[in-house]
């Protein structure tokens, strides 16, 4: 049989590549004062699930021989006299698939070659190559500008990974000069500004990838626009000639565009000033600007009434008018009200009224009150003499002669309180003036008002507030007990506080027996000890209660039917157990076991 030897190597074939899994971003890392630094790894060897030998291509490798698959036995290093200067160690030269060799297979039982005639192979993959990474953005608008790439609001990103021999380890980035961080899952960036992502892979004999990276900026904030008017004449009048200009500055991505919008109208792009003019009598203009990741500003409103633009805005940003118009009116109320089938008022409440003018001011206001004729002077207030609807006309007129269109508002002045009622549920018995009551009585209040309605109903026990009545309650006291309880209607009307007075009782009776004779005897019968009486004997049962009042009085004879006759008679010879139950008319129980025997 011929020497063993080694034959050069050769490649085979490449592996598939693998996959990687996503990268997860851990946001509060330490930031280090320099540049981060990669990971160490270690050049190493190690098998694939399938068995296969996977080498790094830069380690030395040593051949040993052994007589045994015993990893103690003996092994002896192999030695090369021919490539001696290449041998110990030897390097694979191929990337992926390798061979050892020996000509002429032996078959293991006859010690003879194996015909036809072929080598023995022994495979070893070597692997000299990092993994290759890519970088994706997953979620997030992005745009180009000025050689810069940038990304809107809350962006997200993967990593992906493949090594087409020994196959994937991991996966690290690094976030604007953060440590390296291994890669699990989706990493979502918040933070505006530039930014810079490093990253590499591993595989698993230690080859590791030159770091790679991306820079971009994220912008999620929107432009800022502010505004000038050009022909302010006062501090909220302006001239018929007046124009708004605008502008707006985006510190990161730019201003795409700037929108106004006046009174509800069209949308449209400003490129020039607008004149107020076009805002009309107390007209509002709307204004905002989007840049080029669409990040939207919240809308600002100057004029008049940008509080009724059907547009989400910051508010006014600047109010002011061109008077061409009567005064405007507002009510409001002194005092308390309500809304219902009319707006409810008390007998104290005043009607306030506000006045406004664009530019000349507001001269005087009138009033009437069930009147066409509108013609009493306002002064601090409307006060109401009378039950019922009342009819409210209010105008006002400017220093120039404009006179607004009268308001008509209908008012019901309500000037009686609530009235509150009291029910209590059973458990409860009345004796004489007083009423008894469990602590498991339930106790319910119920109002009306037949103007603005109940707003509330109140109660106290025994002059300790309770609060709001929501739902029946029970008394927890003992005795003799106070509640008081009133009810308030929606526009402040209160009733003088109701009394009822309660006795809480939960002492159940107390239970007494005798017997018409007298015992003759004793005895133990599993270790309990009976009186004995004779057989004539009668057992008299009676019960006394402290407050309500005793109603009836039960007893089973050794547990049978429910009995109530008194006394009990009639007995037999044997032992008994009498348990007795006596009940007060509220339905407080109270029992006691009489045992004894006859003979």
């Amino acid at each position: 049989m011929g020497n063993i030897f080694l034959l050069n190597y050769r490649t085979k074939h490449l592996y598939m590549k693998r996959i990687a899994t996503l990268l997860s971003f851990l946001g509060l890392i330490s930031i280090l004062t320099h540049a981060q630094e990669q990971l160490p790894t270690e050049q190493k060897v190690t098998f694939g699930q399938d068995g296969k030998m996977y080498v790094n291509k830069e380690l030395g490798v040593y051949l040993w021989l052994s007589t045994s698959p015993d990893k103690e036995a003996p092994k002896h290093r192999l030695k090369s006299d021919s490539s001696k200067k290449y041998s110990n160690p030897m390097y694979f030269d191929t990337e992926g698939y390798n061979t050892l060799r020996s000509p002429s297979a032996v078959d293991p039982g006859t010690r003879k070659p194996v015909y036809p005639l072929r080598d023995i192979i022994f495979e070893v993959y070597a692997d000299g190559e990092a993994p290759k990474t890519t970088y994706k953005f997953v979620r997030g608008k992005s745009i180009y500008r000025s050689g810069k790439l940038y990304y809107g609001h809350d962006p997200a990103f993967v990593i992906n990974a493949n090594d087409r021999v020994s196959g994937l380890e991991k996966t690290y980035y690094s976030i604007n000069g953060n440590s390296y961080i291994e890669f699990k899952d989706t990493i979502k960036l918040t933070a505006e500004g530039e930014t810079t992502v490093k990253y590499y892979s591993t595989d698993r004999v230690g080859n590791r990838e030159t770091p790679l990276e991306k820079k971009f900026t994220i912008d999620n904030s929107p432009p800022e626009t502010d505004y000038e008017i050009d022909g302010l004449t006062n501090e909220k009048f302006v001239s018929p000639d007046a124009v708004i200009k605008l502008k707006s500055e985006d510190n990161l991505v730019g201003v795409k565009t700037i929108y106004y919008q006046i009174n509800n109208g069209t949308r449209r792009v400003y490129s020039s000033p607008v004149s107020v003019k076009l805002l009309g009598n107390g007209g509002s203009m709307a204004f905002w600007a989007i840049d080029y990741l669409n990040n939207a500003e919240k809308a600002q409103v100057i004029g008049g009434k940008g509080n009724e633009l059907n547009i989400g805005s910051s508010g006014s940003t600047f109010e002011f008018y061109v008077d061409n118009q009567a005064p405007t009116l507002e009510l409001d109320f002194e005092g308390q009200y309500s809304k219902g089938n009319y707006t409810y008022v008390s007998g104290d409440t005043k009607i306030k009224v506000n006045a406004e003018d664009d530019k000349s001011g507001v001269d005087k206001i009138y009033y009437s009150i069930n009147s066409k004729n509108v013609t009493s002077e306002y002064d601090n207030g409307i006060s109401f003499d009378s039950e019922g609807v009342a009819y409210i006309r209010i105008n006002a007129t400017d220093y120039v002669g404009n006179k607004s269109t009268t308001v008509t508002n209908a008012y019901y002045v309500d000037r009686k309180a609530p009235v509150t009622k009291i029910s209590i549920w059973k458990p409860k018995h009345s004796v004489k003036d007083t009423l008894f009551v469990t602590s498991k009585t339930k106790i319910n209040l119920t109002a009306t008002d037949n103007a603005s309605g109940v707003k509330r109903i109140e109660y106290a026990i025994d002059k300790r507030v309770k609060g709001v009545f929501e739902e029946p309650f029970s008394l927890d006291g003992k005795g003799l007990t106070k509640i008081n309880y009133w009810s308030t209607d929606n526009v402040g009307n209160m009733e003088e506080k109701n009394i009822q007075e309660v006795f809480v009782d939960d002492i159940a009776p107390i239970i007494y027996h005798h017997f018409s004779t007298t015992p003759i005897g004793s005895k133990t019968v599993r270790e309990l000890e009976y009186t004995i009486y004779p057989s004539n004997v009668q057992l008299y049962i009676a019960a006394t209660d402290e407050h309500a009042g005793g109603e009836r009085i039960e007893y089973t004879i050794n547990g049978g039917a429910v009995r109530s006759v008194n006394p009990i008679k009639g007995l037999t010879a044997g032992n008994y157990k009498i348990d007795v139950t006596a009940y007060d008319v509220l339905g407080n129980a109270s029992t006691q076991t009489i045992t004894f025997a006859v003979e």
